[in-house]
């Protein structure tokens, strides 16, 4: 477990802990010093530093259990960079021309960097944050950095806690399942199997609960099938004579990220 001042429950293996009410600093040189004392290195040592100084930069919430959260995050997937299978999957896309990485790296779905991101999830973010042009060598350019590796993971994180935050008055435990849920499986995917779980209530069906309510290619577009739970909804709607045409239940479900 990783425990930001106050308990963040994350599946980790040891604790990793910010004060709950220190200053800008105190935030930064405890994080750093738990860093260092998971992985075995002295306080002095600026592995720590240099991964506490990125996480408080690019963290849009300076609270301690958000800052703690990011670290959590990293740690749990790819132990600060420190994983040899993580460090040499990075070499490998470093190594492979721009040009090749859109069909051997992120159209097949494949995630990159500290935070495991999905490279088309970044691309999305640097898309709606740059511009399209030229926003997939912006990625491909960074992603694999200390710094660029928590950016892009941080804005996605961002992007799903805003939302939870803002009805859970900060940051409470709730808030925080809510968030790492919806950062492991997609984005609204917690709001999305409470849906799904209507659904089932409704017509006696028994759909998985994943949170997916279309089906994605890998390269995070929407596949035309039809998916379990648009089938559903289909079936529901033509039960109730509710009047929904089928391509008006598409777009309605296009709405789930």
């Amino acid at each position: 477990y990783i425990d930001a001042g106050e308990i963040i429950k994350i599946p980790t293996s040891q604790f990793l802990s910010a004060s709950t009410k220190p200053s800008d600093q105190g935030i930064i040189t405890s994080l750093a010093t738990k860093i260092n004392n998971k992985y075995g290195r002295q306080d002095s040592d600026r592995f720590g530093l240099n991964w506490a100084n990125l996480i408080y930069k690019n963290a849009k919430y300076k609270d301690p259990k958000y800052l703690s959260l990011v670290a959590a995050i990293i740690d749990t997937e790819t132990s600060f960079n420190t994983q040899t299978s993580e460090t040499s999957q990075q070499k490998l896309f470093d190594l492979t021309p721009n040009f090749l990485k859109s069909s051997l790296w992120t159209n097949r779905g494949k995630d990159i960097g500290c935070m495991d991101i999905t490279l088309c999830k970044a691309i999305k973010i640097e898309e709606d944050l740059g511009g399209k042009n030229g926003a997939e060598n912006r990625v491909y350019n960074t992603i694999t950095s200390s710094n660029g590796c928590i950016y892009y993971g941080e804005q996605y994180l961002r992007k799903i806690t805003t939302d939870y935050i803002s009805k859970t008055n900060g940051f409470t435990q709730e808030a925080i399942n809510y968030i790492l849920s919806d950062y492991v499986a997609g984005e609204f995917s917690s709001r999305n199997a409470a849906l799904q779980q209507q659904l089932n209530l409704l017509t006696g069906s028994d759909l998985t609960l994943d949170g997916d309510l279309l089906i994605y290619n890998p390269d995070c577009s929407n596949s035309e099938a039809v998916s379990n739970t648009e089938n559903v909804a289909r079936f529901l709607i033509s039960q109730n004579n509710l009047g929904i045409f089928n391509q008006d239940l598409k777009i309605m479900l296009l709405k789930e990220k």
